[in-house]
């Protein structure tokens, strides 16, 4: 990595690198200029390798300088995802909680508080100073860091009762307490102000409905497992950017989840679970890469 460290799981084959010279042979890829802000086909080749002609764009990239940078937590990030898609969350909230005048989606932001709490619970101040930052949940929700600031977490926290009046008409919570205090590390609450402690219940139990909807999923495909146990599972799913300068001094970045092992992708065919594909690569100068 570039900070020293050394990564040791699989990351991914350089598919949309070609490594034939014959025209026939060569592909191309939709690649997202940065600097231009709009996607282009590139035909990607070693340093080393004489390119064909094509019609579209040909960039070398120098593969002796590739760096392994920002690793993140993703797979749990995204069965989080797919347990709101699959209750038809967003179809509920989103006539409810409409973006800001400034822009704030804060239904991504209701999001991501329900995905931190299910997957790794803890304080909002450590959503905002870590736990956003060492996740997959910006790309996963096409978001930026401005998401989890912590103005905008607290603000998101600040009228929870009307929402909680719409949600509890839907949903069965009699036991959800019981199972909250353990399993999604309900503790004292050291709120001040009500408002943000009926928040933190809230969010909570939005949590509750997302763990119970995967123990179900479990129960009759994999049982014995609980969610704590496939949620750790998914979460070793990492995903890191790969980079590769170009011999026209720019930087290719590909974005890219990690190769899953076996008994991920056992767990994966068991729920029925596809992974989805990578997402396409980006291409920018190298002085404007931001280095993490």
């Amino acid at each position: 990595m570039a900070d020293g460290r050394v990564v040791q799981r699989p990351v991914l084959y350089l598919g949309e690198i070609n490594d034939a010279q014959r025209a026939a042979w060569c592909r191309s890829i939709a690649v997202f200029d940065e600097d231009a802000g709009a996607a282009t086909q590139l035909a990607l080749f070693p340093e080393d390798r004489q390119a064909p002609e094509l019609a579209c764009a040909v960039v070398q990239v120098k593969l002796s300088e590739l760096q392994l940078r920002r690793p993140r937590q993703w797979g749990a990030c995204w069965v989080a995802c797919g347990l709101w898609d699959l209750l038809q969350l967003d179809t509920f909230w989103a006539s409810r909680l409409p973006p800001s005048r400034k822009g704030t989606r804060w239904l991504s932001v209701l999001k991501t508080l329900v995905a931190y709490r299910l997957i790794d619970p803890g304080s909002e101040w450590r959503l905002h100073r870590h736990w956003f930052d060492h996740s997959a949940m910006g790309e996963l929700l096409g978001e930026d860091f401005a998401i989890a600031h912590s103005h905008t977490l607290y603000l998101a926290s600040n009228d929870p009762v009307q929402l909680w009046t719409w949600y509890i008409q839907r949903t069965e919570v009699e036991q959800a307490f019981k199972e909250l205090k353990g399993d999604l590390s309900i503790r004292p609450i050291d709120h001040q102000l009500e408002t943000r402690i009926e928040a933190h219940s809230f969010v909570a139990c939005l949590a509750y409905c997302l763990q119970v909807t995967l123990k179900a999923r479990l129960r009759p495909l994999a049982p014995g497992l609980t969610p704590r146990s496939a949620l750790e599972k998914f979460a070793a799913i990492q995903m890191v950017d790969v980079h590769l300068p170009t011999t026209d001094g720019r930087t290719l970045i590909l974005s890219r989840y990690t190769e899953s092992e076996p008994d991920q992708r056992l767990l994966l065919d068991r729920l029925n679970l596809q992974l989805p594909a990578q997402p396409p690569p980006r291409i920018t100068a190298a002085l404007q890469v931001i280095i993490h």
